[in-house]
């Protein structure tokens, strides 16, 4: 059976890349997992809305805990004005965390000091911050090996023979992770990726097979049944 491991390689750098990537990444680490969380909220223009947060003096993170959610909304609203409240909170509890645990230095998250399962632990530890979204901010911000696994992600990987039904989200992550060899841009490129494959032909119901670029790595009878 094809592993894991071939089918990552081979839909590696098959999708445009993010045009929005190169200005996001030249920011710095806080900066950095503000624009993740703007990104999962849907705002469309995730640098104009980093440039107003400077611009308020709101680029650091003691300066935005210490803001009035309101004010931090109406602040994220001259750029983004679709943005919804638990938006802002999140920004704010992220940045209550930094001051709490790290000073309010979020250069000390680079620390190689800081294992990644420690920052996996703590951001998603933080209420609105999910596993997935945990994983997404130490992987897109913080540069370490780690996969925001989603629910398309898992059928993929189910119905491949990659990984039993009754495995957690944990097992997921380690095996994608391992799949990728710990490599950040083979796991950036994988998220992608995965999740177009996931939307376009593994579907809940009734997968499209044909066609989809991880058809080739389908075990010998098709792909393993499971319920929706």
């Amino acid at each position: 059976m094809s592993t894991l491991a071939d089918a990552l390689n081979a839909i590696s750098g098959t999708l445009p890349t993010d045009p929005d990537g190169s200005s996001i990444q030249d920011r710095g680490p806080f900066l950095r997992m503000i624009a993740v969380l703007l990104k999962e909220a849907g705002v469309p223009d995730v640098s104009e809305t980093l440039d107003n947060l400077g611009e308020a003096g709101l680029a650091d993170p003691a300066s935005l805990a210490g803001t009035p959610t309101i004010d931090l909304l109406n602040q994220l609203r001259t750029s983004a004005p679709r943005v919804a409240p638990r938006v802002a909170a999140t920004l704010r509890r992220l940045a209550e965390w930094l001051v709490e645990f790290e000073a309010g230095q979020a250069d000390r998250l680079i620390d190689p000091d800081h294992s990644t399962q420690s920052l996996r632990d703590g951001l998603g530890s933080i209420k609105g911050i999910g596993r997935a979204t945990a994983d997404s901010l130490v992987l897109h911000a913080l540069g370490r090996p780690a996969f925001p696994v989603d629910r398309g992600t898992y059928r993929i990987l189910v119905r491949h023979g990659w990984l039993d039904l009754t495995a957690d989200y944990d097992e997921a992550h380690d095996l994608i992770v391992h799949g990728a060899s710990d490599r950040i841009d083979v796991l950036a490129e994988a998220e992608l990726a995965l999740a177009q494959i996931a939307r376009r032909h593994c579907r809940v119901q009734a997968p499209a097979c044909s066609g989809c670029p991880l058809e080739p790595f389908l075990p010998e009878g098709g792909a393993v049944e499971i319920d929706a």
